[in-house]
């Protein structure tokens, strides 16, 4: 069995050119980095990952096929050991960076260490790594490694013992594919949840008339006042290289680009359904579909941190369409295979919230063979048909909520009985999806907003 190094002032012991350094935890790309202590009969020697290497302790490197030396753990603490070999201690030197030596013969707290299974280091790697949304807060948090150590963790503002968190992450979270999506822990009586806050904002782009202008200002808007912070998604079959313009350098290194092919309109306005079922989201939480002709007009981190805890997907409703009779919304479909739901308001999918793949990928791979079935029985020409599908299937599987995206947006354009758009009032997103010259009143709107805010 292999055991991580953690010093006190919470860096992990690693190698480096085949030597022993202290790393940020931030800094360690893999498990491979790490050195770790393995046990031989009743002692310990140093290797690595693979166990194929073993440390020198003449040499001070790596590079051993048998270890030569030996280490036995001393209990300094509760889970707090001193590392010896022969007659003097591991230490990570107070005045020197990135040095590890063997040449202490008194311990004192550069001495001590805390030893870590495989399971724990991947799960602290984690929860370094990534940003947590706290419920019933306003804010995200993450680990502040400066004002942690190997008895306690700093947590946004919390300080919490260290096996408390670890093994809250190990034993109580919900893991998926490796991502641990929220974990519940306890500070003496308080109880409290994390959820992993890891978004990703998915864009189709298909043709570069207006199409383009649009996602050229929706993503102008998504960095500027969005503050957006998380990855973004350009499903398209246009070059990378024509892209490159319209996308803000604030956000070009979150970007990646999917190409993927379109030849009707099927294939355009339906892109997303496959990408929901791919794997390439599985790592994120939550998950946010934007179609091209939506501004965001103010910051929609805290709209997307509190979303991380969602039951539901969620999207605009669109309060002149009843689901069950809509041909818009899913109402040709539920007319053919009718189930047992009082009437309510179809849903408007250009704007589509998805709290994370494990529990709601299902869903859409249902949607996605739902639309090949039936359109391999009907043919292509089905309007609407990514949005009727996605009423269709969400309702039936109960995996609806017009909550948190619907009363987050509105709907740009001209105000009607069903629209009371007030550009005075941002909300967090604007849906241009019923003006003739989306692109113009787009790009207006930020401009205002954009001159107001200085």
């Amino acid at each position: 069995m292999l055991y991580a190094i953690l010093t006190h002032n919470f860096r992990i012991i690693c190698f480096e050119q085949g030597k022993l350094v202290p790393r940020e935890i931030t800094n360690i790309s893999d498990l491979s980095e790490v050195a770790y202590l393995s046990k031989i009969t009743d002692k310990y020697s140093i290797t690595n990952y693979e166990k194929n290497m073993w440390y020198d302790f003449q040499t001070h490197v790596i590079n051993r096929s048998i270890p030569s030396g030996h280490l036995t753990l001393e209990k300094a603490n509760i889970d707090i050991y001193n590392i010896k070999h022969d007659s003097s201690y591991m230490r990570v030197h107070p005045g020197e960076k990135n040095v590890v030596d063997f040449l202490v013969p008194t311990p004192n707290l550069w001495e001590e260490f805390r030893i870590l299974t495989i399971e724990e280091l991947s799960a602290l790697m984690f929860l370094v790594k990534n940003e947590w949304y706290l419920t019933n807060s306003n804010n995200t948090i993450k680990v502040n490694s400066n004002l942690s150590n190997h008895s306690q963790i700093s947590f946004g503002e919390l300080f919490i013992d260290f096996n408390e968190l670890i093994n809250a992450i190990c034993d109580n979270s919900n893991q998926y594919n490796n991502i641990f999506l929220d974990f519940t822990f306890n500070i003496d009586w308080k109880v409290y949840k994390a959820f992993l806050y890891k978004p990703a904002i998915i864009f189709v782009l298909f043709g570069q008339g207006y199409t383009f202008d649009q996602l050229e200002v929706s993503l102008k808007s998504l960095a500027v006042v969005g503050e957006y912070s998380g990855d973004v998604f350009i499903v398209t079959k246009e070059p990378s290289k024509d892209l490159q313009s319209i996308i803000p350098q604030s956000i070009l290194p979150r970007v990646k680009i999917i190409q993927m092919e379109g030849n009707d309109t099927l294939d355009f306005i339906s892109a997303r359904i496959p990408m929901l079922c791919s794997n390439l989201l599985d790592t994120y939480q939550p998950i946010l579909y934007s179609d091209a002709d939506i501004v965001f007009d103010r910051n929609i981190n805290e709209i997307l941190s509190k979303a991380t805890t969602a039951k539901q997907c969620s999207a605009q409703i669109e309060y002149f369409h009843i689901f069950q009779e809509s041909d818009h919304n899913g109402g040709s479909f539920f007319k053919q295979d009718s189930f047992d739901m009082p009437k309510v308001h179809g849903f408007n999918s250009g704007l589509l919230l998805v709290p994370n793949m494990k529990n709601h990928k299902n869903s859409f791979k249902a949607a996605y063979k739902s639309l090949m079935n039936y359109t391999t029985l009907h043919g292509r020409n089905l309007p609407f048909a990514d949005q009727s599908i996605l009423n269709y299937v969400l309702y039936k599987l109960n995996d609806f909520n017009p909550s948190p995206i619907s009363e987050q947006t509105q709907i740009g354009g001209k105000p009607s009985e069903f629209n009371k758009f007030d550009p005075n009032k941002p909300k967090g997103f604007v849906h241009f999806w019923n003006t003739a010259e989306k692109n113009i009143n787009m790009k207006k709107y930020l401009d205002n907003y954009l001159i107001k805010k200085k």
